[in-house]
């Protein structure tokens, strides 16, 4: 991989970069010197070097030697804090998943975990990346509509699988990473572009130009619709890394009152790649899964799939297939209408 090598400008020195030591700088409203500006000028030439080289890698041939080495150099180029977050509110989302040997307890899903995210433990195992998780990090996946969550997956015939509808448990918004891009291809991304627009006009124009080609390279990967053909799904490497950024952030952020203005991400709103980004996904981070909860799930078994005709009709599953149980209620276990 020709890589550029990191730069001076970008190199740790203590407990930080001189780049992050003149961000600073002017996030405490100090003035710069020339020197200063050109240590940013000289961050800002290499973020358009390195990103237009990591995007001609081939990320479906790589190795896990190689994805380690690309995401140690990740840690290089994108070392800055980026705050961005966009609360929402939510009514019903939705979640697909399998029924599964390690899931079934006497041929039925019992325990309520199991329509939550993918436990750490078998991510770890099967090693493949998510959109927005890496092969050592879980979350819970949402979809905005049932056929959605389905279209996602795209599970076969002769599956066996659960919908489950998810509601928010208080009144309250999540606070997520919006995803923004010049390629404006829905109108969430669209809103939370012209809004960085908009923040980014009123801001020093060094840290501008700098926050922007960070977030064009990071909505490029989050919305880049390449085939997954590598056994591990390397090709999500680039926004599995800056996701697991988001999920593991702790940034607290307080006003002049001491009162937290920006706070901890609850996750990631970005759109669907399947749907041709007609559609939301969320992807919520661990820690925030508490916040919502299973309120109703079908089990189904497919018998045809109608991928191939799916118009995204909210009123028309993607397949044909028998609907097996429905829930009667989801507590501590999962209690279904045949038991």
């Amino acid at each position: 991989m020709n890589l550029p090598e990191v730069p001076d400008c970008k190199k740790w020195k203590g407990k930080s970069t001189p780049e992050q030591d003149v961000l600073q700088k002017l996030q405490d409203r100090k003035k710069i010197t020339k020197e200063e500006v050109d240590i940013l000028d000289c961050a800002f030439r290499f973020y358009g070097k390195a990103f237009n080289a990591m995007r001609s890698v081939d990320l479906s041939r790589i190795n896990h030697r190689q994805a380690d080495f690309l995401k140690r150099y990740l840690l290089d180029v994108i070392n800055i804090e980026l705050i961005l977050q966009n609360p929402i509110t939510v009514n019903t989302v939705y979640r697909m998943t399998w029924v599964e040997d390690f899931n079934e307890e006497n041929e039925k899903v019992r325990n309520p975990q199991f329509l939550s995210l993918t436990p750490l433990e078998v991510v770890k195992e099967k090693k493949k990346l998510g959109r927005a998780n890496t092969n050592e990090s879980t979350c819970l996946y949402l979809a905005q509509t049932p056929q959605v969550a389905v279209f996602e997956c795209k599970p076969d015939s002769g599956d066996r699988i659960i919908i489950t509808y998810w509601q928010a448990i208080e009144n309250k918004p999540l606070i997520m990473y919006p995803v923004n891009t010049p390629e404006k291809v829905n109108q969430s991304v669209l809103k939370a572009t012209n809004a960085l627009d908009q923040h980014l006009d009123l801001s020093n124009p060094h840290v501008a130009k700098i926050i922007k080609v960070i977030q064009n390279f990071i909505g490029s990967e989050f919305i880049k619709d390449d085939p997954v053909t590598n056994e591990f799904r390397y090709e999500y490497l680039y926004s599995a890394y800056f996701a697991d950024k988001v999920m593991n952030s702790k940034i607290k952020i307080p006003n002049k009152s001491n009162e937290i203005l920006f706070g901890q991400y609850d996750g990631i709103i970005y759109p669907s790649i399947a749907t041709q980004y007609n559609y939301d996904n969320l992807a919520v981070r661990e820690s925030s899964v508490p916040k919502l909860r299973p309120v109703l799930c079908h089990e189904y078994l497919i018998r045809k799939t109608g991928y191939e005709n799916f118009d995204g009709d909210e009123n028309l599953l993607p397949f044909e297939g028998d609907l097996i149980r429905t829930s009667k209620s989801i507590c501590d276990q999962i209690i279904w209408d045949d038991d």
